[in-house]
């Protein structure tokens, strides 16, 4: 009787060891969670996340630009900080007008750039030419406590938006 036992002891124990047994034991409780879990309250949410990054993957990436004037002569770290500012702009807009582009944004890397323009004019015409193509922008004055006169333009946040919009606005601009 003990050899019997033994006998069948061995056979279970080489085949729970196989490769091919555990492969097979692993995809048939595979199969039997994603059944279990479609049950479950809130288990069309786990399968929309997925489904909704790779909607975001397939509209591709969105970036948020920052557009830095140097006629001001701002230091760096005050330019960092107006960059900031027009940042967290941007990002409280985004919230409103354009939740999905923004969860994109947010999935994807959250592309930063910033690039420069030697003037006001020009800054306030690519606000005008990102608000016409209808995307999330911000335009900074500053409250003069530094270096710059209280209320001039420094930075202009647009986005974020699809990258191929922000770059029909802003891609010929030079990096800061």
């Amino acid at each position: 009787m003990e050899e019997e036992v033994l006998e069948e002891w061995s056979v279970w124990s080489c085949l729970l060891s196989s490769p091919g047994y555990t492969l097979m034991a692993g995809m048939f409780c595979g199969f039997l969670a994603n059944i279990v879990s479609r049950q479950l309250p809130g288990a069309t949410r786990a399968g929309g996340v997925v489904r909704d990054l790779a909607t975001r993957v397939a509209e591709g990436p969105a970036k948020m630009v920052l557009v830095v004037r140097t006629d001001l002569g701002m230091a760096k770290g005050k330019a960092a900080a107006q960059c900031a500012h027009a940042a967290v702009m941007c990002y409280k807009k985004a919230l409103e007008e354009q939740p999905a582009v923004l969860s994109s944004w947010e999935t994807l890397g959250q592309t930063k750039v910033c690039v420069k323009v030697g003037s006001e004019e020009e800054l306030l015409h690519l606000a005008g030419l990102a608000k016409a193509a209808g995307l999330v922008t911000g335009v900074v004055r500053d409250a003069g406590r530094t270096q710059v006169e209280a209320g001039s333009f420094t930075v202009l946040g647009i986005g974020p938006a699809p990258l191929a919009q922000v770059e029909v606005i802003t891609g010929h601009l030079k990096l800061y």
